[in-house]
């Protein structure tokens, strides 16, 4: 099996596990799933580097996008917690 059909099946296992144990609690908060889902995204991806060039680079952008969004909802959720 390629190093990048790994790194894509190990992405898609533990996202679908995620989803469907929080599914199974009830959990509807959509902020909760999505920071897990980036924190699960960047340790896949740190324990399946290096990558090619241009796939290292398609990967950092892609995790600057959602490191970006995680960040805004951390403020956010600071912010409604404050006020």
């Amino acid at each position: 099996m390629k190093p990048h059909d790994r790194y894509l099946l190990s992405l898609a296992a533990v996202f679908t596990l995620t989803i469907v144990v929080f599914s199974m609690y009830g959990e509807n908060r959509l902020d909760l799933y999505f920071s897990l889902l980036v924190l699960e995204y960047f340790i896949i991806t740190s324990l399946h580097s290096p990558f090619k060039n241009k796939t290292e680079k398609m990967l950092n952008c892609l995790g600057f996008v959602l490191f970006a969004i995680f960040i805004y909802i951390v403020i956010n959720r600071i912010l409604s917690i404050l006020f």
